[in-house]
């Protein structure tokens, strides 16, 4: 599903700031795994995240996604992948505070104009599968950290994501909420979906089957115990 080799990705080449972010990364996910990719910070995680979600671009090698090279496409159809295929779950949640809940999981539909009634009532029952039902006309900037991050799952499951991609997705959590998040992902991967997950946590990290380390742009697999 995701297959990259040999990236690089160089900031300001050639210039006194020039920053290697990102040095011969290979890296191969397939349709429902999970995995984890730790490290310090400054070592490039969310630069590769931003790379398989297709928001950056490398500065060199070849980055596929579903067998199609992604610098072949475009950006109709980047866009396409990032809107339809792929839900970002971000640190601050990305969302929009004084919408309600509702809003907040259809807001992919209404900006690219395919909203309706039949859509609305399958949001309804995705935040109900994510444990946030009759919360729907509450604004989200009433919600728990806890409940905003599930708001957030309920909008990328609401577009059919095959990919979640979570970014620091309990940073911001205490322990029991981050428990309780971590089984929800847990439970939407064994239903198929792909999940990556960025995370200083090692007890996040270790809930995942598969676990990478970037340090200095460099990745490596990590050993399961």
């Amino acid at each position: 599903m995701i297959e990259l080799e040999k990236i690089e990705k160089i900031y300001n080449a050639g210039k006194a700031s020039e920053t290697h972010a990102l040095k011969d990364i290979n890296l191969r996910i397939e349709e429902g795994d999970m995995v984890a990719i730790t490290g310090p910070s400054g070592s490039g995680k969310s630069t590769l995240l931003h790379i398989i979600a297709g928001i950056d671009s490398p500065s060199s090698g070849e980055y596929r996604f579903c067998g199609k090279l992604v610098s072949d496409m475009s950006d109709k159809e980047r866009c396409r992948i990032r809107n339809q295929k792929i839900g970002m779950i971000m640190q601050d949640f990305g969302l929009l505070g004084n919408d309600t809940v509702l809003r907040n999981v259809c807001l992919p539909e209404v900006i690219g104009g395919r909203y309706n009634r039949k859509f609305e009532n399958k949001a309804k029952e995705i935040l109900s599968a994510v444990g946030l039902p009759g919360l729907e006309q509450k604004k989200t900037n009433q919600l728990s950290g806890g409940q905003r991050q599930r708001v957030a799952i309920a909008r990328a499951l609401a577009m059919d994501a095959k990919i979640i991609i979570a970014d620091e997705p309990t940073g911001a959590l205490d322990s029991e909420n981050t428990d309780s998040l971590m089984d929800l992902l847990l439970e939407l991967n064994r239903q198929g979906i792909t999940i990556i997950i960025v995370s200083h946590d090692p007890k996040v990290a270790m809930r995942c089957p598969i676990r990478y380390r970037i340090e200095d742009g460099r990745i490596e697999r990590t050993k399961i115990y």
